[in-house]
This record gives C-alpha cells, structure tokens and sequence, in this order.
C-alpha cells in the first residue's frame, strides 16, 4: 500500500533567528498538520514468526524489486476546480511595482504532484475575481481512495519563474480526496475560509488569510463526464462578466459579547464594512461590548444578473477596538463577519416587501471559532434599471418600541477581587439597557461595604421604565458596571463587568393569561404551581411575602427527579455484638441520611434561587507593542494568544424581569431582609478519595501526599495545616467546621485541600466552591431530611461528594465526602453538632504461645525427621521464628515458645484493614536453604472487634468445654493443674494446653491445584491492651518473665549422652537405625563364618 507523506513546503526560507522553526518540525513531525504533499512511499505488512531471535529494532534486509503486477491497483480519476471571486485576499506589495501597487495573486490547486493552475489577477483592495474552470487530464491514482493524496488549494503570489521573487504559498485549505470523491462532482460553488500557513509566517496577526468562492470535485473519469455540462453552465464566463447596476445597503444592527480588548473589560468597537474594493466606517461605540450601531451603509456597484448574484464578494465587516492615537494604525483587530450576497437580498425601488431578515454572523480572525463575539447585520440588493435613477434614502432600521418597566432586584455581590492591589472599599453598580449612552443616575445603586467591601449587600429593588424592540430579535443586553468608590468619591474605577440578555427575560400578557410570546419570548414551558424550587420557599420561611401566581417568577429549568442512595444498611441495630466504635458511631449519625455520589447541585438542586452572573475585568489580547513589532523571521506556529489580564472579577447576585405593567406586584418583599441575620455554618467533612499524589515515590512506591484542608468564607478563614495527614491519598478528616457568618452576605465557602511541604510553598491539590447563600434560600435545600427532624437531632441533610479541581486542569483531582447545616444561633443552641470524629488508635499486644505440631510429614526421606521450626508474622509486620526442634520424629515437635506481636487497631489502620496472621512450617537446611513445609491463615477480624469493645484481655481460643464434675474442691482443683502441668511438661500424655487449639497447616499442590494437609500446630493466643501488657510484662520464647501461661522447657528434643547407641538414634533416625543394625548382623554372620569355616570343617570330619 502506499503511504503519503505531508510536512512543510519544500521551499521554506529558515528563520532569521535560531531555533525559531518550531512550525516547520511540528509539520514535519504530524502529517495531519501538513501543510505541502511531500512524496509517498510503498510499503508491505506481513507478520511472521521470529525464528530467528531478531531484536526488535529496524533491521535492514535485501528485498528483491516489488514486480509492477504487485503494486496497489489504480484507477483513473479527474480534478476539476472552479475559483470565482476571492474577498478579504491579503494586500501584499510587488517588488516589481516597487511597492505602488498590490501584488497579483494565483490559486493553485495540487494533487500529489498533479497541478491545476489559474491566472495570476489584480488584488482591487483585497477583492480579486477569477472566474475561471480548470480540469486535470487523466489522473491515473490509486483505487483505494485512503491511498490517495490529500488535495491542497494555495493562494499564492509571486511568479513559478519570476526573477525578484518566486511563487511563495500564502494560505492555503486541506481536502481529503475521499470526501470529494463520496460528493460526486455535483455540489454548488461556495465560500471558503482559507487557513494562513504557519511555517511561511507570511501574514500579520491581524489579517485575514482570505476568503475564495470555490467548488472544488474530484471524481471518476465517468462522473467527470457526466457533470462536465453542468459545471460549464455554473461557469459560464460570459454571463458572470455580464453586470449589471445594484446599490448594495448594508445594515448593522448591533453586536454582541465582543472580546474585551481594554483593561478595563471593555471595548471601543467600530465596524469597517468593505464590499467591492470599497470601504465606509461606522461610528464608534464607547466603553461597550454589546454595541448599538443601528447604521446603513451603500454601494453603488456592478454586479452578475440576479439569478447568479451569489457569486458576487461577500460584504465583510471588520470590526475594530479604537484607541486614541495618531490614525488607525493603533486600533485593534477584533474580529471580521462574512455575510453573503443571494438573490433573495434584491428589491425593487419601490418594493413594499420588508428587508430580508437580519442573522447573527460570528466574529473570525483567522480560523472560525478563535474569537468571541456575533453581529446582527442584513444585505438590501436594489435593482437599478436605469443609470440616472435617483434613489429614495434607505428605510431606517431602527426597530419599532413599546413601553415595558424593567425590575431588578440587587442582593450583592461576592467575591469581589481586589483591584489594583488594593480590596474593594465602597462599591456600587450602574445599570444600562444598550450601551453607555443610556446610563443615568437612576439606575444605580446605593454604596454600599457591609458586611465588606468584597461581599457587599445591596438588597434594592429598582423598576424603570424602558422602551423594548417589539421584536426580540432587536432584544439589547442590560449591562452591569460595577464600580468602586475611591479618594472620597473622586476617583470611581469599573472593577468588573457583566450582561444580561434581555431576550430571555421578557414576558406577554394576554387576556391575564400566560401564553408562549410570539415577538419577544423565546418558546419556554411555563410553571402552572409551586415546585418548590427557588428563593421563595425560603423566603416564606424568613415571613417574606412572595406573589407565587406571577408567571414572571418561573423559569424554563424545573426539578427532575434523583435517584438517592438510601443507607438501609445504616437502619441496623448500632449495637451489634460485631461492630466496632468507628462502625457503630457511623450508623447513629448516618442514619436516614443519604449519601450521594455527586455534588447536590448535580440533580438535588437543579434550579437556583438568584440568578448569578460573572463579573469579567481587563482584556482577552494583550495589545500591540514595540517587542511584537520587533518578532521577525519567526516561524513559530500561530498559537493563541494568552488571555492578558483578563479575569473573574466577582460575581453579581440578583434578579431580573422584564413587566409589562408597572403595577405588577413585585418579584419579592425585602423589607425584611435589608437586616442580615446572624447564622451558624457547620462543614461536617468525613473523607476524601483519590487525592492527586503531590510528592514523587520511591523505590517503585507510589506517590502520596500529606493533605489538610483550608476553608474561607468571607472574611473567616480556617486552615488546619497543623493537623495534616501524612501519606495518604484517601485521607480520613471526619472533622467539623463551624463558622459564624450572616445571610444574606458573604456566599461562597471556598474549600482547598493543600499538601504540606516542610520545605517549600505548600501544594494546591485542588478546591471546591459552595454557594451557601443559594442554598440557604433555596426551599429544595430547607426541606431536605426535615421528615427526620426531632427535638434531639437537626434534620439530616445527604452526604455530597464534591469533586476539587485546580485551576490550570480540568481533571478532578479527587473528591471530598461532607454535608453542611445551616442553623440559627437559637438552633444551634439547642442541637448540638454531631460527634463524627474517629476513634482513636487503640494499641494492643498480641501474645502467641506455639505450643507443639503433629502429623507433619518429613521431606527427608533418608532419614524420615525433620528439623523444624514455626514463623509467624501478623499481616504488614516482621515475622518471628521459634527455635528449631531438631531431629523431629513422626512430624511431632515441642517448641514451647512464646511471641509478642504489637496491634493498633481502629479505623483504616493496617491491622483493621488487614487482621490476618500467618504461620509457616519450615525445615532448617545447614548446607542449603531452608524448605518450607505448610502454612496457614487465621484470620483475627472478629477476634480485633471484640477486643476493641471489651477493652480488656481476650483470650482468643479460651476453653469452653463444661467441667465434669459440679464441684470441685480446692485442694482436688490444685492437684488436677499439678497433674495437668506434669503432664505438659514431661510430654509423656497428649494432652492439650490451657486455652490453645490445633491450627491446620496446608500445601497447594502446583499439578493438581489442591490443598493438602501438612499437619498442624497448636497455638494459644492473648489480646492484651498495651497499658496492662507493660504492666504484666512477659519475655519472649521462653525467657524471663516466663508466666502467663509458664512455659516449661520442650519435651522430645536431642540430648546429649555417653551411650553411642542412643546419640546414633537420635541424630540418624530409626529408619537408619533399623537398617544399619540389619547390615551390621549380616556383616557379623558373615565374618563368623568365614572365621568359623575351618573348625565347621574339622567338626564335620570328625563326626563322619
């Protein structure tokens, strides 16, 4: 198959700076991003078994030639191309004219290293027309269309052979072969958005690579045939060099969310509208970005006939930010809208039919999408049919009004950052309904700093009477300035900007019923009855009069139902015999409280009581400066470009309606609420899950980090960095917040989880961000776990997962479980803040007495004993050995030896979490290594759990065998223990220790995957807590102090002796033992009679 390689073009002049040629390898490196067709390579795919070992690296092998019948099978295609006028084509001066005058410009169009070329024409003031139809000969490619190169259209200058300056590509736009083969040559001219090319850097910033009317097919030699007729029709030269005389009137209505492009948050935009080599200017809209133009601009031009004027230039508006300067040079590029000419624009003089219906075009710079910002505009084509007919003026555009009343109610606004280093002091808000020039004193709020300056209420109700387009189209923004109060008044900075749309927010009335609005609201399903949803429920809460039965109130979001994970299992008796402390207080406070996996915002409080909006400062683009100017020959991508100082200033918080009667009774009655009331927060956070590691691992371990949490609201701030955890990335905090506050006032809790560095700045792990304000007005949030509720306990609200983020990711970097209440200081006093706090750590010790084995069978086949020895280790920790019974017969050993294992049990702790202890058999080897002969698990979970309830000694396996006799006497008892201990000393009965049992001891066989049993090993074991176990001190093995059981010394071990015999049993085993004595008989009869044989003889010959 063959493989097309894409990259830079072959005639890239290397930058003037070094290293500067970060597009070229990028191009280089991503064929997607390719800007030039750079040759194709033919390659096979076999896989074969590596009989040979061969490394996997690149190896280079003698192929013999790929015979021509085995390449890839072709077909034989057509290219075809119509290119008719170009619009906003870059103006780039000729070398040859010494700068008087534009160079000429040529589309070139490639496949592979097939070419279509077209004219080289005149560059009118960024208009240039073509109008010509270019066909391929027979190309013979690939007929698996993957194969075939991609098709590339250049808009170049420059000549292929010129002398001052060869042919250099200036934008250019990618097609895939495939997608223009499945169209089938068969769809209509349209325009296209060329794309600068990054490595040539031929154009600034702020130009547009231009725009082409383009139909572009490539297709089968059949299908080529079949459309050729219909192309030469849409092509016809003669007809699109007939013209004909139209007057073009453009109208621009207004624009909308326009990037910021002052310090401020602001903009001064004007509109530059070019059509057809002309240009006129509209006049410039101060400190806005959602200007008001309502201007008709008109060009007497010659156009096509009516029916093709779809291939007229497109009218361009290039939008521009003026700054006070000398000319247009300082002004700043904002952004170019596209609107194109069809020949339902056209109208007679004297047509009575209404202008063609204004759009929204988005705003572009270079590619579609890299900037913000619409603009409403529309195309009137007149027909002239005479030459000197005398034109009646252009109708107005300004859209017909009525009278609507505008209430807004402000409660404040919060977080409020400081400006230029300094907190915000008094700040206050002015209102304009358009642009700037509508503001007046009376659409402006008191001053106001309580309860601070950076979270200041205003709670003022403002109704003014406006004029509103009939149309919703037309609907203006309603912007907020938000302003603060320096120098004693004399100095008042805009510290932060928003906008509201006012389409959203208009209602109709009609017959005192609410009906869906034909002009100016936007199709929405209107709420008949309360869902309980929104700041009224709590208002009522608070004795404020809500007007529920106005439709005005409702928005389009209702609540939608939640799946909540209700805790049955936390309805189980709190005092079961198996929980613990941790288990057992979890159930008190969870019970009937549910815990949610998500935030409740995510489907619990879908509707906000206040609307919110963000309060933006500084701009998106830095400006032009003398260092930009000086970046030449760099041929670094055309990346975006940083945001400047743009930012979040804070956040408006408030209500808006549009009325239709000034006698609407009002959105809500705050005459009770111009007087926060004081408040008790309580932040309950339990734990946290998946924490981002913040410091590197080690020796193959994972990274951890050592969190704390950090909470602010307002002007409180908590930080626990005292109290962090120390490697962990599930952190257990189950701690409580409490925080005084007033509502309304400061909203939003911040919470940020840090991770300590001793050394160093501490690390952001990530943060989350809680409205309380919304919550505490919110009816939905009030009533949650109220049917709980009792004179004892506040009603339980469910547990949230929050997610944190940082600010440079959008990926979670981890999740917080928590839930907050919100009390008076009356309630407060009365409920008590719930007890979540872990229990802490208990210490213990774990005595293990091994007491003996049996039936343990010996791998020595020689000798048939083995020299064994138990180890024992408690999960997590070191293990321990006892010492060796060497020469142990028919698997039988006494050990006798005592271990001490420290425990820490409580919640997540490594013994809680892992309670298991293992014991294994082993063989000791001297002159190898030890083999091991069994193990066995026993788990201590329930053993754990009871010992942390009884806080006392617990003997593990304690006897519960009833005695035989109803009563025993003292003396009878002490002569039965003395007996008992003989007997477990001497080893002589087997008997079992007091309070032991026998631990079965297992080996996987590998072949057949199966347990057998080894044996097994009696054991006794004691929970000791560790303030009585350094009290009762006892020793290990079988040292000082040896009590608690008292550990004799083992029966059946080796002992030294005089007799031979006994020390030889002892050390080979009576198996050898056994057959050595066979082998000394047989040895003995043999010499006897090799000795004897003489006198046998004599013997015999005497008796004959």
């Amino acid at each position: 198959m063959w493989i097309n390689l894409y990259g830079a073009p072959l005639n890239f002049t290397s930058s003037v700076i070094p290293g500067e040629n970060t597009a070229k390898s990028e191009m280089n490196t991503f064929p997607d991003l390719g800007s030039y067709y750079r040759g194709r390579i033919l390659v096979t795919f076999d896989i074969r078994p590596n009989d040979r070992s061969l490394e996997e690296v690149n190896q280079r092998v003698k192929a013999t030639p790929l015979p021509k019948q085995l390449y890839p099978p072709t077909a034989a295609y057509r290219l075809r191309a119509f290119v008719g006028t170009g619009t906003d084509i870059p103006q780039m001066a000729s070398l040859s004219g010494a700068g008087t005058r534009n160079s000429k410009m040529q589309i070139l169009i490639t496949c592979g290293l097939n070419e279509l070329e077209f004219e080289r024409r005149d560059n009118n003031k960024g208009l240039v027309v073509w109008n010509q139809l270019v066909e391929s000969d027979l190309l013979i490619l690939p007929a698996d269309v993957t194969q075939i190169p991609d098709i590339f259209v250049y808009l170049c200058k420059g000549k292929a052979d010129g002398k001052l300056q060869g042919r250099k590509q200036i934008s250019y736009r990618r097609f895939k072969a495939k997608d223009l083969l499945e169209e089938g040559m068969g769809k209509d001219p349209a325009w296209v958005a060329l794309k600068e090319d990054p490595s040539v850097d031929a154009l600034g910033d702020d130009v547009f690579p231009g725009n082409i009317l383009l139909n572009l097919g490539f297709g089968t030699d059949t299908t080529a045939a079949s459309t050729q007729s219909k192309w030469k029709e849409v092509a016809n030269v003669e007809r699109l060099s007939q013209r004909f005389k139209y007057q073009v009137r453009v109208n621009v209505f207004q624009g909308r969310h326009l990037p910021a492009m002052d310090d401020n948050g602001l903009a001064d935009p004007y509109v530059t509208v070019r059509f057809n080599g002309e240009k006129h200017k509209l006049s410039v809209k101060k400190k806005t970005v959602n200007p008001l133009w309502y201007e008709t601009v008109t060009f007497d031009v010659d156009l096509p006939p009516e029916d093709m004027l779809h291939y007229s230039p497109q009218v361009i508006l290039r939008v521009m930010d003026w700054d006070a300067g000398i000319g247009s040079s300082s002004d700043d590029y904002i952004g170019s809208s596209f609107v194109p000419i069809t020949s339902s624009d056209v109208r007679a003089i004297d047509d009575t039919r209404p202008d063609p219906e204004p759009k929204w075009y988005p705003l572009v710079q270079q590619e579609a999408g890299d900037t913000d910002g619409h603009i409403l505009a529309s195309v009137v084509v007149v027909k002239v049919d005479q030459p000197d007919t005398v034109l009646p003026p252009p109708r107005s555009i300004v859209p017909k009004t009525r009278i609507a009343y505008l209430e807004i109610i402000v409660l404040g606004l919060r977080d409020l950052k400081p400006y230029q280093f300094l907190p915000i002091q008094m700040p206050f808000i002015e209102f304009n309904l358009g642009s700037s020039e509508h503001a007046n004193q009376e659409m402006k709020t008191e001053k106001s700093k309580r309860p601070s300056g950076a979270n200041p209420n205003f709670l003022q109700r403002i109704v003014r009477e406006v004029e509103l387009p009939e149309d919703s189209l037309f609907a203006p923004m309603l912007n907020i300035l938000v302003k603060d109060t320096r120098l004693g008044g004399w100095y008042t900075p805009l510290i932060g900007n928003a906008c509201i749309n006012v389409r959203q927010k208009v209602a109709e009335e009609e017959d005192e019923d609410i009906t869906e609005a034909a002009t100016l609201l936007p199709r929405a399903s209107v709420k008949s009855k309360d869902i309980g949803a929104g700041v009224f429920g709590a208002l009522e809460l608070m004795n404020v009069q809500v007007d529920l039965n106005n439709p005005s109130l409702w928005t389009e979001v209702g609540m939608r139902s939640t799946q909540l994970t209700t805790q049955a299992s936390l309805d189980s008796n709190a005092e079961d015999g198996g929980a613990d402390e941790y288990e057992t207080k979890r159930k008190k406070y969870m019970k009937n409280r549910d815990d949610l996996s998500e935030e409740l915002e995510a489907n619990v409080l879908k509707t906000k009581p206040f609307e919110t909006y963000q309060l933006t400062s500084g701009q998106k683009k830095k400006k032009k400066s003398l260092l930009t100017l000086l970046k030449f020959g760099s041929k670094a991508p055309k990346i975006a470009e940083s945001n400047g100082s743009f930012h979040v200033a804070g956040i408006f918080k408030g209500l808006v309606r549009v009325m239709l009667k000034e006698s609407d009774p009002p959105l809500v009655n705050l005459t009770k609420l111009l007087h926060p009331q004081p408040y008790i927060v309580r932040v309950y956070i339990l734990n946290g899950e998946g924490f981002q590691p913040m410091d590197p691992g080690f020796d193959g371990k994972p990274g951890k980090s050592d969190p704390y949490l950090v909470l602010q609201l307002g002007k409180t701030t908590i930080n626990d960095r005292k109290n962090y955890i120390d490697d962990v990335v599930d952190p257990d905090f189950y701690k409580l917040f409490e925080i005084n506050c007033d509502f309304p006032g400061a909203s939003t809790l911040h919470l940020k989880a840090y991770d300590f560095d001793l050394i160093g700045g501490d690390d952001l792990i990530g943060s989350t961000d809680i409205d309380l304000e919304d919550r505490f007005f919110d009816k939905n949030w009030q009533v949650l776990g109220e049917n709980y509720k009792s004179s004892e306990r506040w009603g339980p609200k469910p547990v949230e997962q929050r997610t944190l983020y940082v600010p440079t990711s959008r990926a979670p970097m981890g999740h917080l479980k928590m839930w907050i209440d919100i009390l008076s200081p009356k309630d407060g006093a009365v409920y008590p803040p719930v007890d979540i706090a872990l229990p802490p750590p208990v210490q213990f010790e774990l005595r293990v007495v091994i007491w003996k084995t049996k039936e343990v069978p010996s791998f020595d086949e020689l000798t048939d004993m083995n020299d064994l020895f138990v180890r024992c280790q408690l999960e997590g920790g070191d293990y321990q050995d006892t010492d060796i019974h060497w020469r142990a017969k028919k698997g039988k050993a006494s050990f006798n030896w005592r271990m001490k294992f420290p425990v820490t049990l409580g919640h997540k702790q490594h013994n809680s979490k892992f309670p298991y202890f293992k014991m294994q058999l082993w063989d000791k080897d001297i002159f190898s290594s030890n083999d091991c002969i069994a193990e066995g698990i026993l788990d201590m979970s329930a053993h754990f759990k009871k010992v942390c309830q009884l806080k006392a000694p617990l003997q593990v396996f304690q006897d519960t065998k009833p005695k035989e006799t109803a009563k025993e006497t003292t003396a009878q008892q002490r002569d039965n223990d003395a007996i008992r201990s003989i007997k477990e000393a001497t080893g002589l009965w087997d008997t079992d220790p007091t309070d032991s049992t026998w631990i079965k001891m297992e080996r996987l066989n590998r072949e057949t995957n199966v347990k057998e049993p080894m044996g097994a090993v009696c054991i006794s074991m004691e929970l000791v807590p560790i303030d009585k176990a350094k009290i009762q001190t006892v020793g290990f093995g079988r040292s000082d102090p040896n009590n608690g059981p008292f550990l004799p010394p083992p029966a059946g071990r080796l002992k030294f002796s005089m007799n031979p015999f006994y020390v030889f049993n002892e050390l080979l085993g009576p198996k050898i033992c056994r057959k050595f004595m066979c082998c000394l008989c047989i040895v003995i009869v043999m010499a006897a009679m090799y000795f004897l044989g003489p006198f046998m003889n004599l013997i015999i010959v005497l008796l004959k």
